[in-house]
């Protein structure tokens, strides 16, 4: 129904007969990039504040955070897809909780920033440190530079329990990502090429 493309037959069928939480139309419309669904996908949501509904938006989002496709990223940060949620990505097991990620973990394994920044994370809100490490593991220099900015410190204890030190071996681990870490913050707006050697894999 979503694939007709015009919104006022897909507001119809919502409004008639459609299920639109079953097999997750939605979502399924948004990752074929089939725009005239998102402003009906906008009301459903104000009718039926559902948060199955919520999950089709927010998985979309995570998938295009990954692929660094910026304008549905920002078409879909604007329809209210919320990339602080956890969940699975597309093709991936939703019973699976330890592949469930959020928009904001996935926008660091892509090159673009402005992925990133569309998504507007806050030091008050997010793991900051742990965007900063993903992005530092895969050698993204702009990344880097932008967490550093909002206060990421590649030095915190990526466990959950911030109360402990740093292990020996967690801090051999971290090596690779605090040297390219550190180039990068103290060279800033005089960085050029990076030497192969710090870009982590």
């Amino acid at each position: 129904m979503l694939y007709i493309w015009d919104p006022n037959i897909i507001r119809y069928f919502l409004d008639h007969v459609a299920d639109f939480i079953a097999g997750s139309p939605f979502a399924v419309a948004f990752r074929e990039k089939i725009r005239t669904a998102l402003r009906p996908w906008r009301e459903c949501r104000q009718k039926y504040p559902n948060l199955a509904l919520q999950d089709q938006a927010d998985r979309a989002l995570r998938h295009f955070c990954f692929d660094g496709d910026l304008k549905w990223v920002s078409l879909l940060m604007w329809a209210g897809a919320d990339p602080r949620s956890s969940g699975p990505m597309f093709d991936y097991d939703e019973d699976d909780a330890d592949g469930y990620t959020t928009a904001l973990d996935a926008a660091t394994y892509c090159d673009n920033v402005q992925i990133l920044k569309q998504l507007k994370p806050d030091a008050k809100r997010d793991d900051i440190n742990t965007l900063l490490r993903n992005a530092a593991g895969g050698g993204r220099a702009s990344l880097v530079e932008y967490l550093s900015e909002l206060g990421g410190n590649p030095m915190t204890s990526p466990t959950v329990d911030h109360r402990r030190s740093t292990t020996a071996s967690e801090a051999s681990d971290m090596k690779p990502q605090l040297t390219f870490t550190k180039q990068i913050t103290e060279e800033g707006p005089r960085r050029r090429n990076i030497p192969l050697r710090f870009l982590c894999v």
